[in-house]
């Protein structure tokens, strides 16, 4: 029960609530019947609420892991994060050791941060290793996601890696 509530608070954006938890690095990494821990659904809303970056600061600090995949899909924090446009969170994940190139659900983090439209997570992302060159599921690179959605100040960044 502990846990439903845990997430719960965290899916809410309720930061009072999340600090009241004991935290341990079982607490932060277990799955709900989705298979998503507190790090994922947090990155997966990044966007919505005020509290999203110190609720993630939070679970990092208290052993999230950035690297944790979701059976099936395999989505990572740092995918979720890059897809819901928070480049604060982006930047935190890899600072904490999230893998900029772990591909999954055909994609990469560069990729899905071109798609977003979120150049300061582009930035982030290739600051930190991510392969320019990776493909998705439809054989394409971010340079050529750029391109697709007309992302042209992106096209140039992506070129000059």
């Amino acid at each position: 029960m502990a846990l439903k509530e845990f997430i719960s608070d965290v899916y809410i954006d309720d930061l009072d609530s999340v600090k009241k938890y004991e935290l341990s690095p079982g607490m932060v990494n277990e799955e709900d019947e989705k298979g998503f821990t507190a790090l994922h659904w947090n990155c997966f809303l990044g966007e919505t609420g005020r509290n999203r970056l110190e609720i993630c600061k939070l679970l990092l600090e208290s052993g999230a892991d950035p690297n944790k995949r979701i059976a099936g899909d395999g989505m990572s924090p740092l995918l979720m994060a890059c897809e819901s446009g928070n480049d604060k969170i982006v930047e935190l994940l890899l600072l904490s050791g999230a893998d900029p190139n772990l591909v999954a659900d055909g994609s990469t983090p560069l990729i899905q941060a071109v798609t977003s439209g979120n150049k300061k997570s582009v930035m982030h992302l290739l600051l930190f290793g991510a392969k320019a060159d990776a493909k998705d599921e439809s054989n394409q690179t971010a340079i050529e996601k750029a391109k697709e959605y007309e992302r042209f100040d992106m096209v140039d960044t992506l070129s000059s890696r």
